[in-house]
């Protein structure tokens, strides 16, 4: 059933599992749930549709790097930041999970093998394919070819919504924002839930699973800790610490051949390693026009005369065009970019604003820079011209304000870790030092790779499921 909080009023309920949150994350396990006899409650925010009522909790403070307006960063309606969502798809990397002796914290506690079981299943939620077809180029210059996937995209607010029309053991509460945990023992008892006309909603659970995105999750376990004298959580814990982002930037331009047009590039574990960097993803856009080509090939021409010849000679026969090089790549996990909560900023339910502090590393900058460097020296090994590359690149300057930025992909802060000391919630996604607890969407990646996050969130999510099953037995 469909309830909301703003225009009606509930006794207490009791369910099996609470999930807070609509976005990809929670309404995939939910989905996965409800064929297996276990009462859930989705709890959204915000309501059907967008509005800016129900977006203003989400307003919030950045220190550093330039980065987007937090209240329009993500999206506080049912199916969540899905709504906004651009439908790339991509497994990470299996060396994404590997350790790194260059990037110690960058890795995982589980290996790709334990999601891959979720990639079908994942994949039909998101109406995509599963095959990739990536291709290693040269294993010298350690370049291979990747691709993606793209769904619709899926939102998932419409995809899901017939689920709850129909009664039985699923419901689905709009309008009801998350104000309190209670806790005996390591046991989390109820949640108390607040409307934006003043109702309020006291549920009791067996589990309760905390799925309100890669800002928020950090935001509330942080302001509930605080609100319950810090009897909640661990306070050691590294909640809303090493919080990432996949920078997003146009990094140069080349001379290409044709069939390298929206090619996408990255290099192969074994380079990355060599050259002490994480993962990067360089795609070629060619849509540079004639003009420009032939100004590129001039350039090359005057210090590489018979390269420019050869280049002049393909482009009459359109075998070359010109291309824009962008970049999406995966920022260290640093324990000063961080979601902390403001002192002096509350939203209408009383829990402070967030503040979002993020820069990018030199670390971060030799990523891209040392990836498209060796992918340029495999360039010019084809004979294919010469790579320009922005002098920001190359250089430890300012990043353009004018750009992309980054790709609206907020992971970290409640980081999956073996140990509290150095992560949030183990590898069953369960907060640590909690019964009943648990965490699912993107702040729960300890490193990100540069794929987009959706896949990964949703694998995660059915594979919580599973252990969910068995630990309500």
């Amino acid at each position: 059933m469909i309830y909301d909080l703003n225009t009606s009023s509930f006794d207490e309920s009791l369910y099996d599992l609470v999930i807070i949150g609509s976005g990809p994350a929670g309404l995939s396990l939910a989905y996965k749930l409800m064929r297996n006899g276990i009462k859930v409650a989705v709890m959204e925010g915000g309501g059907e549709n967008y509005s800016s009522e129900t977006l203003d909790p989400y307003k919030g403070q950045t220190i550093g790097d330039k980065y987007f307006d937090l209240q329009y960063a993500r999206q506080r309606f049912f199916g969540g930041t899905s709504n906004h969502w651009g439908g790339w798809c991509r497994p990470l990397d299996a060396h994404d999970f590997e350790y790194k002796e260059h990037q110690k914290l960058a890795s995982w506690p589980i290996k790709r093998l334990d999601l891959e079981p979720y990639l079908h299943e994942s994949s039909q939620i998101l109406e995509i394919n599963t095959e990739y077809e990536d291709e290693l180029l040269n294993n010298e210059f350690g370049i291979k070819k990747i691709s993606f996937n793209f769904s619709p995209p899926v939102r998932f607010g419409q995809k899901y919504k017939n689920i709850f029309m129909g009664g039985g053991n699923l419901d689905l509460f709009f309008n009801s924002n998350l104000v309190n945990f209670t806790k005996s023992g390591s046991n989390i008892n109820t949640a108390t839930f607040k409307s934006f006309s003043g109702n309020s909603l006291q549920v009791k659970s067996k589990a309760f699973v905390l799925a309100t995105g890669g800002i928020e999750n950090s935001r509330l376990m942080l302001a509930l800790n605080q609100k319950n004298n810090y009897r909640l959580f661990n306070r050691d814990m590294p909640i809303g610490k090493y919080w990432m982002e996949h920078p997003h930037f146009t990094i140069g331009e080349s001379v290409i051949p044709s069939r390298w047009k929206n090619r996408f590039l990255a290099l192969t574990e074994s380079k990355q390693k060599e050259l002490g960097v994480l993962n990067c993803g360089i795609r070629f856009e060619g849509n540079i026009g004639k003009t420009g080509l032939k100004q590129m090939i001039k350039d090359i021409a005057c210090y590489a005369p018979e390269t420019g010849k050869k280049l002049f000679e393909m482009m009459g026969k359109k075998l070359v065009c010109g291309a824009t090089i962008k970049a999406a790549w995966e920022q260290a996990p640093i324990e000063n970019n961080k979601i902390t909560l403001s002192q002096t900023e509350k939203d209408i339910f009383g829990i402070p604003r967030p503040i979002l502090h993020y820069k990018k590393t030199d670390f971060d900058k030799n990523t891209v820079y040392k990836t498209i460097k060796q992918i340029a020296s495999y360039g010019n090994l084809l004979s294919y011209g010469k790579i320009k590359v922005f002098n920001y690149v190359s250089s430890l300057g300012a990043y353009p304000e004018d750009d992309t930025l980054a790709g609206f992909h907020h992971m970290g802060g409640t980081r999956m870790s073996d140990s509290n000391q150095d992560g949030v919630v183990d590898s069953n996604l369960k907060v640590h030092g909690t019964n009943n607890l648990f965490i699912a969407g993107s702040s729960v990646f300890p490193s990100g790779g540069h794929a987009n996050p959706t896949l990964t969130i949703t694998q995660l999510s059915l594979r919580l499921g599973d252990y969910i099953k068995d630990f309500l037995k």
